[in-house]
C-alpha cells in the first residue's frame, strides 16, 4: 500500500515479530529440516531438487527454500536468515488484508484488520518460524484478493487492467503453489464454488 499507514504496518510486522528469531534455536522437527536442506541445496549449488540428510526431499515445494537461500547468501547463515522469510511474508499479508479491508469497507478498516492479522496467536508464532505456512498464507491471501475484487468489480475493467488483474491472480497462485503445494489452490476454488453454486451468484 502506498500510504504511511501501509508504510508503518509493514514496519510493525517486524517490530513484533523480530524478537525472539535470533535467539531462539531452531525448534520442533520442520524447521531444523527445511533449515538443513536449504544448507545442502546451497551445498550443491542445487535450485530446483531439495535435498536433505544427503537424500531428495519433496516433502514440500521449493519456494521456501529459494527464499531462505537469498537470506543465508545476504545475512550468513543463523536463525534470522532462516526465519526472515516467514517475517516478509507475514507482512506483506498483512498489507494484502489492509488492501482487501479498503476495498470491501474503509482504508481505515482495511488497516486495522492488516494490525488485527499480526497480532493473533497463530501469525505471533507462524510468523517467526523456519517453515512454508506464512508463504503459503500470503498466496492464499493474495488469491482471495484477486477473486473478491473480480467477483465485486463495480464495472468492467479495460484491457490493461484486465490483464493486470490476471498477473496478480496468476503470481498469487504460484506464490500458493510454489510454498505448499495444490492446498493453495483447493481453498480458494472451494470457496468460489460454495460462493457462485449454493446461492446462485454469478461470477
Amino acid at each position: 500500500m502506498r500510504s504511511l499507514p501501509g508504510f508503518l504496518l509493514f514496519v510493525f510486522s517486524f517490530l513484533i515479530l523480530i524478537p525472539g528469531t535470533v535467539t531462539l534455536p531452531l525448534m520442533d522437527r520442520d524447521e531444523p529440516r527445511f533449515a538443513q536442506a536449504t544448507l545442502e541445496m546451497m551445498e550443491t549449488e542445487q535450485w530446483v531438487i531439495p535435498y536433505f540428510d544427503g537424500e531428495y526431499r519433496f516433502d514440500k515445494p521449493p519456494l521456501t527454500y529459494w527464499w531462505m537461500r537469498i537470506h543465508y547468501l545476504i545475512l550468513g547463515k543463523g536463525e534470522l536468515a532462516a526465519r526472515l522469510h516467514s517475517i516478509f511474508a507475514a507482512g506483506l499479508t498483512a498489507l494484502v488484508i489492509a488492501r482487501l479491508g479498503g476495498f470491501l469497507y474503509t482504508r481505515r478498516a482495511g488497516i486495522l484488520a492488516g494490525f488485527g492479522f499480526l497480532t493473533i496467536t497463530q501469525t505471533l508464532v507462524h510468523g517467526r518460524l523456519c517453515v512454508a505456512d506464512m508463504p503459503m498464507i500470503l498466496g492464499l491471501t493474495a488469491t482471495m484478493d484477486a477473486f473478491v475484487r473480480y467477483l465485486f468489480r463495480e464495472s468492467e475493467w479495460s484491457r490493461g487492467e484486465a490483464w493486470g488483474h490476471l498477473l496478480y491472480l496468476a503470481s498469487a497462485l504460484a506464490v500458493g503453489f510454489l510454498a505448499k503445494g495444490p492446498i493453495a489452490w483447493i481453498v480458494p476454488c472451494l470457496a468460489i464454488a460454495l460462493y457462485v453454486w449454493p446461492f446462485g451468484r454469478g461470477a
